[in-house]
């Protein structure tokens, strides 16, 4: 039985090391099907295996791992034609996702480190004789990271064009997750400054570039060419809706069937396909790799692991100026509809904050919704269990509640009006919810907490933390010391009669840990147990302890 490979293997260390690979190297024979030349974009979304398939692009073609055995029986040795590339150039890896920031000093600070650290590819490369004197200067500023203005935006052109001279080759250049750096500057003050900087990056190492054979770049998002590629015509594009290369990343049926059998539990395949299935890349029905790797490495136990990977402040910012129509819809996909929308694979950055209809083409390319396009009219829904969880956890906390109903659930709170409470809680659960997604105490605690987000500016609010003897659900400290505190401890009940006994022991347990501990004033302390869209609530009013 073969190890499964974790998070930030490349494909060399686990065709080396024996472990699981998935065969995707019939990715190499769409590349050169097409052209060797020129610039190829796999759009998908994180952890779906990019990452893995631009490693292995590079030990196919990278002359520094000639005589490699890491092909041998896959799909890819059965086509002998491609031979006259294999370990053919030298290969300029870049990996944007090293860049992290909180200025554009810190961006350029960081971009400098990321070219350092290329370079301890290269050792002999600034001391070769075959390279001029200007690149040779570059070179050495790299290594003391003493570049600036349009030095450091040229590097990677000076790279590549040394790289050209030493070896006597052109150079292929990959770029893994190029649009993660606009991603993360999104909505900052100095995201212009960025992306002014990445387009002459990109632009003078990848147009016409009279030193570069081809270029791969991986990403989760096209970028219209306005924004970061404008004058590059050779660029070949393959995103979500793509049918060329669909089954080349994440898992078919047929490899998950295989896994799930090579692993002695052939009889989880029916799990694996309800919690990580669904995803319709070109037509094809595809799995979340991550997720389903995940899943075998934790005994076969399901969750949804997915989330902990993905963030995309883009998606909460559009989330935030969101109008009437997309909260509509918005909703239906939260009961399980599915939504007509249109899809614009290429974004704008420029019509992001003024066209609410992009929310759903990043969801897609970001991997919260699939899509599928019929004529003129894409559809688009929540693809598994998994993600019904992220929807609700990273999205709907997003989602501000009707204004009326979270004024009237924290004035209820703070009244100890078990009543209110109860109706509050009942009524947006009957309005918005699936009963597909109430199926853990995790999700309605999401729900919970997304509903007092709002009171923010008047308590300071924490799920899951540590308090007392333990940890509570939520606490709501209050900032005002003539309004109570609040706790509040959550159970998912079976059937009703066994949440009025839950409820009770939520209250208890609320005491019993002690989770008002270090609070003075007053505290109430509410035990909610939730059955399907029904909820019992009990509550109990007291007087803060302190630190006794």
């Amino acid at each position: 039985m073969r190890m499964i490979p974790f998070g930030g293997q490349d494909f060399r260390s686990v065709r080396e090391g024996g472990h699981l690979y998935i065969d995707k190297s019939l990715l190499l024979k769409d590349i050169f099907a097409t052209y060797d030349e020129g610039v190829y974009l796999f759009t998908r979304p994180r952890r779906f295996g990019k990452s893995m398939n631009l490693s292995m692009i590079d030990a196919f073609l990278n002359l520094d791992y000639k005589g490699n055995k890491w092909f041998d029986g896959l799909q890819i040795s059965d086509h002998p034609e491609l031979d006259v590339y294999r370990n053919r150039y030298p290969v300029l890896y870049v990996d944007m996702t090293l860049l992290n920031w909180d200025d554009y000093d810190g961006f350029i600070w960081s971009y400098n480190r990321l070219l350092s650290k290329l370079m301890e590819r290269y050792p002999d490369l600034k001391d070769s004789d075959k390279i001029n004197k200007r690149v040779r200067r570059t070179l050495n500023d790299i290594d003391s990271m003493e570049l600036h203005g349009n030095d450091v935006k040229g590097a990677l052109d000076d790279i590549a064009c040394g790289l050209a001279a030493h070896y006597g080759s052109k150079v292929v250049v990959l770029i893994d997750e190029y649009d993660k750096p606009l991603n993360d500057a999104y909505g900052k003050e100095d995201f212009d400054r960025i992306r002014s900087f990445l387009r002459y990056v990109y632009t003078t190492l990848l147009e016409g570039n009279p030193h570069v054979q081809m270029a791969v770049l991986t990403g989760v998002m096209q970028i219209a060419k306005e924004s970061i590629f404008s004058g590059l015509n050779n660029l070949d594009v393959n995103n979500v809706l793509s049918t060329s290369s669909a089954e080349r990343f994440g898992f078919t049926e047929g490899e998950v069937r295989s896994i799930c059998a090579e692993y002695g539990h052939p009889e989880k395949f029916d799990e694996v396909k309800e919690w990580y299935d669904g995803y319709s890349f070109g037509g094809v029905e595809i799995y979340n790799p991550w997720s389903v790797l995940k899943y075998i490495r934790e005994s076969f136990v399901s969750g949804p692991y997915w989330a902990s990977t993905s963030g995309n402040d883009i998606i909460a910012d559009l989330l935030e100026n969101r109008d009437v129509n997309v909260h509509d819809r918005l909703v239906a996909l939260m009961k399980g509809d599915v939504v007509e929308t249109t899809i614009d694979t290429s974004v704008s950055y420029d019509r992001l904050g003024s066209d609410s209809e992009t929310l759903f083409s990043v969801m897609v390319m970001s991997g919260y919704l699939k899509a599928r396009t019929i004529g003129e009219t894409t559809m688009v829904a929540i693809p598994n269990k998994e993600m019904r969880k992220v929807f609700v956890n990273t999205v709907m906390q997003s989602v501000k509640m009707d204004k009326v109903h979270t004024s009237s659930f924290i004035n209820a709170l703070t009244d100890g009006d078990i009543e209110g409470v109860k109706f509050v809680l009942e009524k947006i659960l009957y309005t918005l919810f699936s009963c597909r997604i109430l199926d853990s105490e995790h999700v309605y605690q999401s729900f919970v907490l997304g509903l007092v987000a709002s009171a923010g500016d008047r308590f300071d609010i924490t799920g899951d933390h540590e308090s007392g003897d333990g940890y509570h659900d939520i606490r709501m400290v209050s900032r005002n010391p003539m309004v109570p505190h609040i706790l509040m401890e959550l159970k998912k009940a079976d059937d009703e009669r066994s949440a009025d006994i839950l409820s009770a022991k939520a209250l208890e347990q609320i005491r019993g840990k002690r989770y008002q501990y270090g609070l003075t004033g007053r505290v109430h302390l509410f035990g909610m147990a939730f059955h399907g869209k029904r909820v019992v609530v009990r509550f109990e009013g007291i007087d803060g302890p302190g630190q006794s």
